[in-house]
């Protein structure tokens, strides 16, 4: 009964550490939206609070527009504040990260990149793009 009740307590702590991410619509695309989904994990908080020097599981579902012989996914993180912007900038192919090498247009595929917020960032607007 106490291994039980500990695997409950267990699997609550870590659903609580995930929150599914609130989409509203882009301007650009119309009704057709390409990502369906977006989840952070960990992340406790409405909005998610990041903390310099770790790292967040971004887990999505997107609809590809067109076909993709081999995926690659740029990861955008910027930092801003009134004063400044700092950008890093990442290229993984589909071989690195957790994405589809071949995806048909009109598919729906799941991705999951990590999301490294850095030491140099300061304290502000965190802006994260993930782009195939």
């Amino acid at each position: 009964m106490n291994a039980s009740l500990v695997f409950v307590v267990l699997l609550a702590t870590v659903c609580a550490a995930q929150r599914e991410i609130k989409l509203r619509k882009c301007k650009d695309f119309g009704d057709h939206q390409l990502l369906k989904s977006l989840m952070i994990t960990p992340c406790d908080s409405d909005p998610c609070t990041f903390e310099r020097g770790e790292s967040y599981n971004a887990t999505f579902t997107a609809e590809s527009p067109e076909d993709i012989e081999d995926m690659y996914v740029k990861l955008v993180v910027q930092s801003h504040t009134d004063s400044f912007k700092v950008d890093m900038v990442t290229w993984d192919s589909c071989h690195f990260v957790d994405v589809p090498c071949t995806v048909k247009a009109g598919e729906t595929f799941r991705g999951n990149v990590k999301v490294p917020v850095h030491k140099a960032f300061s304290a502000g607007k965190l802006t994260v793009r993930i782009r195939r």
